[in-house]
């Protein structure tokens, strides 16, 4: 049986007439496949803009090294594996198969709803378009932005909890027992600064007053290292986050920086408003980490043929031509399988500023985490893994 994918991004193998002869509406569900792997159309929704720069494209090729600095792991054919024995009990957290993708919508036109469309003056083409219009909405603006927040947060797409509390592992073996931002391990061989050699990047408030310090004790323990890029930090934000931000910064105690209207910069660092966001927690990430510049934040594990990645329509004929979506029956609309991880432990931190979770440590506990990972949680709930 011939296999056919059609994304936009590469030729549609067998089908090269599959646009001729159809409705509007059917070039349309055609073009909203094109769409959802447009970097124009993804590049609408704040997060991608910010963070897909941020990631390498990497083919899941077995015995392939995932491309992060000190982290000696490869893809295998059950997912990743790791050299590093400190890694392992991270690893244990999560299911350790690759992302088996999703299949959101399903081309079904049997012969009765061929013929009850028909009786009634259904447009099959005009509703699947509606249809198509949804779904590549939910991909860009929920599926890709919150799949790379969420590797941000715990590390990885594959884990739903952030890394644990570390007691100050000795030696790079700190850096390589897991993904996500430092939780306590020492770090001495990174750091520039002298005093405490051990780093924990996921952060609350120390009072349950929020004050300037909290914010750049932070920037300054990510600016403190080798690892830091020296092109600035920006912190991702809910808006009401960013607007108490303003008003902190404009408070007598900072009368050093200068008032302004809306936030672009303060303290040091750059803010992004993220609509959706959670409204308690701050993500702290270093600017220098770009595609462009050559050390990626995020790594995106994507499969070895093209045209397997992204959005796409699998139709399982050989029908060389399509005129509406009637001729496509059987057909699938799928997000082909990927993984997401962020592996660069001293490139970013998390601040709670709930005023009810304040820690004197400055160190989130757990009730923090639990909050944090409950806002995870929430990011899963858009898909369902159906194979």
């Amino acid at each position: 049986m011939a296999i056919n994918i059609y994304t936009g991004r590469t030729n549609s193998g067998t089908i090269p007439n599959i646009l001729e002869g159809a409705s509007d509406d059917f070039r349309g569900v055609m073009a909203e496949v094109v769409a959802g792997n447009s970097q124009g159309i993804q590049f609408t929704n704040v997060l991608n803009q910010i963070l897909e720069p941020m990631e390498k494209e990497v083919p899941r090729k077995i015995g392939t090294p995932l491309p992060i600095k000190i982290h000696n792991v490869k893809f295998t054919k059950g997912g990743v594996e790791t050299s590093a024995k400190e890694f392992r009990p991270y690893m244990d957290k999560f299911d350790m198969e690759k992302s088996q993708g999703y299949n959101v919508m399903a081309f079904d036109y049997n012969q009765q709803t061929v013929l009850d469309a028909e009786n009634e003056e259904i447009n099959l083409d005009a509703m699947a378009l509606d249809s198509m219009r949804a779904i590549r909405g939910v991909y860009t603006n929920k599926y890709l932005s919150l799949s790379r927040l969420k590797a941000i947060i715990t590390g990885t797409t594959q884990s739903p909890t952030i890394p644990t509390v570390d007691g100050g592992t000795t030696g790079l073996a700190g850096y390589t027992r897991a993904f996500g931002f430092a939780r306590g391990e020492d770090y001495s061989d990174f750091l520039t600064t002298s005093g405490a050699t051990t780093r924990n990047f996921y952060r609350t408030i120390k009072t349950a007053t929020m004050v300037s310090s909290d914010i750049t004790d932070l920037i300054d323990d990510i600016e403190d290292t080798n690892e830091y890029s020296g092109k600035g930090v920006v912190v991702l934000a809910h808006p009401r986050i960013v607007s108490r931000i303003a008003l902190l910064a404009n408070a007598p105690e900072n009368k050093d920086i200068a008032v302004f209207g809306t936030v672009t910069s303060a303290f040091g660092a750059d803010w992004k408003v993220i609509p959706g966001m959670d409204k308690d927690f701050m993500i702290f990430l270093d600017k220098g980490y770009l595609e462009t510049e050559g050390r990626s934040l995020l790594v995106r594990g994507v499969e070895k043929a093209e045209n397997q990645r992204g959005l796409g329509i699998v139709f399982k004929n050989d029908n060389t031509a399509f005129k509406d979506v009637v001729d496509m029956d059987g057909a699938k609309l799928r997000v082909f399988p990927e993984e997401w991880y962020q592996g660069n432990r001293l490139a970013g931190g998390i601040l709670d500023i709930n005023a009810t979770r304040f820690h004197a440590s400055g160190f989130m506990q757990a009730a923090s985490a639990t909050a944090l990972e409950t806002f995870v949680a929430t990011m899963d709930n858009y898909f369902t893994n159906v194979e």
